[in-house]
């Protein structure tokens, strides 16, 4: 589910809030606080890791993560 920073913050970049909804990315929040949003890696229809995107990131701010241990190096959307 996206939460309505994350509905701005897309379609302030042009993507379809469904569309990515479609595609398992959702809104989540990170140990560190903020709002990020969270893209599923997945393989062979499993998601084998997680990358998130802080979207309320200043400056002085992480703006990237992803789980620890990831297996793979792979491109979003591949499978």
């Amino acid at each position: 589910m996206l939460n309505e920073t994350a509905i701005e913050w897309l379609m302030a970049r042009g993507i379809d809030p469904a569309i990515a909804e479609a595609h398992g990315v959702q809104s989540t929040g990170r140990k560190n606080g903020g709002d990020w949003l969270a893209f599923p890696y997945q393989r062979s229809g499993k998601t084998v890791t997680t990358k998130y995107r802080r979207i309320d990131a200043g400056p002085e701010d992480q703006k990237f993560s992803q789980d620890a241990g990831a297996p793979y190096k792979l491109c979003w959307n591949e499978d």
